[in-house]
């Protein structure tokens, strides 16, 4: 939304849900766009490019785990997310 005002682009929104499966609905039913990395992109939707729309900033993932967390499991799955999603990954964050 920061981006569409900053390009001055008008926006309003049509859909608020909770769930990914629901924002994909509401987007494949053309109510709206829905931003999501390409690596991650559902099935059936297109990407938009600029100048139709800004280009967004990069975002950042966290991954936030419960002191009890099986650290083995931890750290296999942060391996994942590292393989997958490239250097900008730095870490565990444990609470």
């Amino acid at each position: 939304m920061e981006a569409l005002e900053r390009s001055g682009t008008p926006w309003r929104i049509v859909c608020s849900c909770q769930s990914l499966s629901g924002l994909t609905a509401a987007a494949r039913a053309g109510m709206g766009v829905l931003v999501q990395p390409r690596s991650l992109a559902p099935a059936g939707l297109r990407e938009i490019p600029p100048p139709a729309l800004p280009p967004l900033e990069d975002v950042e993932f966290v991954l936030v785990t419960a002191l009890s967390a099986d650290q083995a499991t931890v750290s296999a799955f942060a391996r994942k997310v590292r393989e997958r999603f490239g250097k900008g990954f730095a870490g565990v964050t444990r609470s």
